[in-house]
């Protein structure tokens, strides 16, 4: 897929640099993994597919001990306007091990 890639704060419009640049993380008002949900179920063309990636993604960072997941570590791209799936992880780092 090709086209134009936005991080999950850029997505619905969160300032990641918030709250002493902490805006990125639910807990100080950066989208958590329901936000992102409704995105992909709202937006994707394949819904279903889009959410269990998410669920594996979700997955294998609590398989490595990533503590530092965020909103800024997850991605949108868009093929087409209106029309996203998610992109690849990324900063994927065993934090907690």
């Amino acid at each position: 897929m090709s086209g134009h890639q936005e991080d999950i704060c850029q997505a619905p419009g969160v300032n990641p640099q918030s709250d002493q640049g902490r805006g990125k993380y639910e807990r100080y008002g950066g989208p958590g993994l329901a936000k992102v949900a409704a995105l992909l179920d709202r937006n994707a063309l394949a819904p279903t597919r889009e959410l269990t990636r998410l669920v594996q993604a979700v997955a294998f960072t609590v398989i490595i001990g990533n503590a530092d997941a965020h909103a800024k570590n997850l991605s949108l791209l868009h093929a087409e306007p209106g029309v996203v799936e998610l992109g690849p992880l990324y900063d994927t780092v065993p934090t907690a091990l």
